[in-house]
């Protein structure tokens, strides 16, 4: 994906070398509040919550980061975007609607070589954060709430 650009992520997405590896990513979702929130299970990569939204810093570089949305039990959401941004380079994560379980998988950021991929995870289910956590290769332990 070219820096400077609004796109959506459909599958996946690699970011330009600028964009990959310059300033910071923040990652914002609309829904955010009342039960409702923004997660990331990290792996190698500093993620700040900075009020209801991350800042991924990437000068040390990005390993892995999960980020979901999270709520109680049986919580009707309706469909939403979670926005990635470095600067004017931006890409939409469409969230369909559904029922929410707990903690759902939604995006997943991986560093590779020196570039940012974005990868949609499509995942139709949600649950407890330790079964997520493990599902995705991550410690339960590792998580970060934004908003908090």
């Amino acid at each position: 994906m070219t820096g400077g650009t609004t796109t959506q992520l459909d599958g996946a997405i690699t970011l330009d070398r600028l964009a990959s590896g310059y300033g910071a990513l923040t990652i914002s979702w609309s829904h955010t509040g009342e039960g409702r929130d923004l997660l990331a299970l990290v792996d190698g990569s500093t993620v700040d919550p900075r009020g209801d939204e991350f800042v991924i810093d990437l000068l040390p570089g990005l390993d892995r980061v999960l980020i979901c949305t999270g709520t109680a039990r049986g919580v009707e959401l309706p469909e939403s975007s979670i926005i990635v941004a470095n600067g004017s380079t931006r890409v939409e994560c469409r969230l369909p609607a559904g029922t929410s379980y707990g903690v759902w998988p939604r995006l997943s950021l991986v560093g590779v070589d020196e570039f940012v991929v974005l990868l949609d995870e499509h995942d139709p289910s949600s649950g407890d954060l330790g079964p997520v956590a493990a599902a995705y290769g991550h410690d339960a332990a590792t998580f970060v709430r934004a908003g908090r």
